[in-house]
């Protein structure tokens, strides 16, 4: 056992392990040290089931799967994406689950990749875009090893539905018209592992089962169903690129194939749409249309060629991811890129943490402020009130001032009359005779 070189394995769902088991299970018979983890939550809607049936799944299998970090330190993290479950690694390393996402404004997030030291990629296309993050490693898809087409005894072709869940399903628009298609196709459908466990997905499950020739949860492996399959319909769902990698060809149908764009980011599905590479409608009566266009020799070598362009297909994919975990054990890394991509989590999540506080602090003075804003608005009101009485009395007063000023005129004006007359000789005379009148001199 190579105990100085353990291993942490986060799975979140059944469909993840898929993407990870076969590659884990060769570096456990190398003598690694491996240990698995699992996700516990207060969660009620759903997402539980989901993590639960997983950490059952291994279980049954005969592995240990831990919920809460153990206390050491790992030389690496493998893990689909970021969660609270916080696991001490030298390396992290962020394993896919998909070819390709059709979901770019929930998956391309930059900060989704702000702490791994390697993304695992489909091909030379999905590592060009996260190249832009960090460092990536090209693997072909572990569970679609061995995969093979098979001959069917369905007496039509076989469509394989493929919706995804959540706001872009498609499965409430296109149930009914499922049912019609059963008179040219057998139909398949695999629901998405999300409609299997959450609750609001509930009502689809029911939906899209009596419409269907065959239904399957995620418990049934996609490889079986791809192997068998004529064709792929599917919505804003990553199978679409599934199928392309298998050369299974593929159609879509959903209300708007670019609504999950990045900004001026477009969906790579709508892309491939523009370029003519997938045939896709939003019109429900058009889908007899794409299906039947999507089988043409014309798209099939489209697709064909898209697929060996766009992702790799290796000899022996678990070779492939077995070099690439020993890379990162023996230390064979630009340890200069490394020490830099450190400090950029390290610098990242400190501004982080940093402009959150301030935001909290900032929020706790502004409900502060808000508990005593009656008081203050009503301050302000009377203030406005005696502004206005003292500008009414300051005009009062104005006018005042001038009728006093007026009568001060006035007044001045007849002193100086008065003292005129005073000056004058008939005054004089006047005064003189009044004088002698009343006994004076």
């Amino acid at each position: 056992m190579k105990t100085n070189s353990k291993i942490a394995v986060v799975v979140y769902n059944c469909v993840q392990l898929l993407n990870i088991l076969p590659g884990i299970e060769e570096l456990i018979k190398l003598g690694y040290c491996v240990d698995f983890y699992g996700l516990l939550t207060d969660d009620k809607t759903g997402f539980q089931d989901l993590f639960s049936d997983v950490i059952n799944q291994l279980r049954k299998k005969g592995y240990n799967v831990y919920t809460k970090a153990r206390k050491i330190k790992y030389k690496i993290l493998l893990e689909p994406y970021e969660s609270n479950l916080i696991i001490d690694a030298q390396y992290k390393i962020r394993f896919r689950y998909s070819q390709i996402t059709a979901k770019p404004d929930k998956v391309y997030i930059p900060y989704l990749y702000m702490k791994y030291d390697c993304i695992l990629c489909s091909g030379p296309y999905s590592a060009r875009l996260l190249n832009n993050y960090t460092n990536t490693e090209i693997v072909s898809d572990l569970k679609y090893i061995n995969f093979k087409r098979k001959k069917h005894d369905k007496g039509k072709k076989v469509l394989l539905y493929l919706p995804t869940y959540g706001k872009e399903c498609s499965i409430d628009l296109i149930a009914e018209e499922l049912n019609k298609l059963r008179n040219d196709y057998y139909v398949i459908v695999k629901i998405h592992h999300g409609t299997k466990f959450l609750v609001d997905e509930a009502k689809r499950i029911d939906k899209v089962k009596v419409n269907v020739d065959e239904f399957y949860d995620l418990h049934k492996e996609l490889k079986e169903l791809l192997e068998i399959a004529d064709v792929v319909l599917t919505d804003n769902s990553a199978s679409v690129f599934d199928a392309i990698y298998n050369n299974i060809p593929v159609a879509i149908f959903t209300n708007d194939i670019n609504q999950n764009k990045l900004g001026d980011f477009n969906t790579i599905q709508y892309e491939l749409y523009k370029e003519g590479i997938i045939p896709y409608t939003q019109d429900i009566n058009k889908i007899p249309d794409i299906l039947k266009k999507s089988l043409s020799s014309k798209i099939i070598q489209k697709q064909n060629e898209w697929n060996e362009k766009n992702f790799y297909h290796s000899k022996d994919p678990i070779k492939d991811f077995v070099k690439v975990i020993e890379k990162y054990l023996n230390d064979d890394i630009d340890r200069q890129s490394y020490l830099l991509r450190r400090k950029l989590h390290d610098d990242f999540l400190y501004y982080k943490d940093y402009s959150e506080d301030l935001w909290t602090r900032l929020d706790i003075e502004y409900k502060k402020t808000a508990e005593q804003g009656v008081t203050i608005n009503n301050l302000n009101s009377t203030i406005n009130n005696l502004n206005t009485t003292i500008n009414n009395l300051n005009s009062s007063i104005s006018e005042k001032d001038e009728k006093i000023s007026n009568l001060e005129s006035e007044i001045e004006e007849l002193e100086r009359e008065l003292s005129y007359y005073r000056d004058g000789k008939l005054y004089k005379l006047a005064k003189k005779v009044y004088q002698i009148k009343n006994g004076g001199e």
